[in-house]
């Protein structure tokens, strides 16, 4: 682990739970982007919009769909979590502690949740897993730990912080 710091890897309930408010975000955010294609449907302008494309899907659902893999990635990748993780004190690194690429993050919130998501069985890896590791989490090397930030002042303020603290 990194800086010699023993990490606990999460398991299915934080990782769920993280993963549903990410949902609920996501489907909030989405709201915004489809209301005022709506609103044109509901008048009678939608044109391309809502038409069908691609397979059965419309240019509007392709959008949403690289909204939220945009949603994922760019935040896995600088900052280590999604809102939702952050919200359940999480963060994704490497199995060895180090931070995982753009290739690796792409590889694992594209191609890794696709293939996971598969009658929901590499998520439910999580539970049978000694490493707590799900599916994409194997296929790109990665592991969902708590993230444990410790608060020490930096070291030209501690001085100033024993002075205040009551002896």
């Amino acid at each position: 682990m990194q800086n010699n710091v023993e990490v606990t890897r999460a398991g299915f309930g934080p990782r769920a739970a993280a993963f549903l408010v990410d949902r609920l975000l996501l489907a909030l955010a989405l709201l915004l982007v489809r209301l005022p294609a709506f609103i044109a449907a509901m008048t009678g302008n939608s044109g391309f919009a809502f038409r069908a494309f691609l397979f059965d899907y419309s240019a509007l659902d392709v959008v949403c769909r690289l909204l939220s893999a945009a949603y994922f990635v760019l935040l896995t990748y600088f900052t280590g979590s999604t809102l939702g993780k952050k919200l359940m004190r999480l963060r994704v690194e490497k199995a060895d502690g180090s931070s995982l690429g753009l290739i690796d993050v792409i590889y694992r919130e594209t191609v890794g949740r696709f293939l996971s998501g598969i009658l929901c069985l590499g998520y439910i890896m999580v539970l049978a897993d000694r490493e707590k590791r799900a599916f994409h989490d194997w296929l790109c090397g990665s592991c969902v730990v708590y993230d444990e930030v410790s608060f020490r002042p930096r070291e030209d303020r501690a001085d100033a912080i024993q002075a205040v603290a009551p002896a």
